[in-house]
């Protein structure tokens, strides 16, 4: 493993402290803050990363979603999205607004704040190896971090209003990052309409 502590070339190595019973401490309170919005805020039309729901419940839905409007004799045109890199898009000042506005805020805003802005990343080839290639260190301006506990239900967060935002004119059906869009109609002029709006 790699202790980016000990780098000359890593730009906070000079103000890096042994934090980890602070980073533990600062977990614990943030995944307490935020599972309250997975329990109580996100979206039902959400279906990624979430305790007793699933690709299998979110197929289930588009399926039921679609023969439902059929029987109706509705046309069911549906758009089909993937956010390229969807947990690097994440804007930090927009998500820490998106956090005020469902209910974190004070210490907890500012523990996400300081957990999210000012981080720095660089690739690093044959690590342990004398020939060791790495780039140089960069600020990471957007994103969540990956491979962390939080990541995914950071992201899911950010992207909570995609769902409300475009629910009474179509049927969204969210997996992470995954996005579709149903749109039942039985007037094909009326779902161009729709579509422009």
């Amino acid at each position: 493993m790699y202790n980016y502590l000990n780098d000359d070339n890593n730009p906070l190595n000079t103000e890096l402290k042994p934090i980890c019973h602070l980073l533990v401490l600062l977990g614990a309170h943030l995944i307490f803050h935020v599972s309250r919005i997975r329990d109580n805020i996100l979206v039902g039309d959400q279906y990624g990363f979430r305790e007793k729901l699933s690709n299998e419940t979110a197929i289930y839905t588009l399926l039921n979603n679609v023969l439902s409007s059929f029987d109706r004799r509705n046309l069911v045109p549906g758009l089909f999205c993937d956010l390229q890199k969807a947990f690097d898009c994440v804007n930090h000042e927009i998500f820490l607004v998106k956090m005020k506005f469902y209910g974190i805020s004070g210490v907890a805003n500012k523990l996400m704040e300081s957990y999210l802005e000012n981080r720095y990343q660089r690739v690093s080839v044959n690590n342990s190896k004398p020939n060791k290639l790495s780039s140089k260190w960069v600020h990471v301006k957007h994103g969540v971090p990956q491979g962390s506990i939080l990541g995914p239900l950071l992201f899911l967060i950010y992207i909570n209003d995609l769902s409300l935002s475009i629910n009474k004119l179509a049927n969204p059906i969210l997996f992470a990052d995954d996005t579709i869009i149903i749109i039942p109609n039985t007037n094909p002029e009326e779902f161009k309409i729709i579509l422009i709006q």
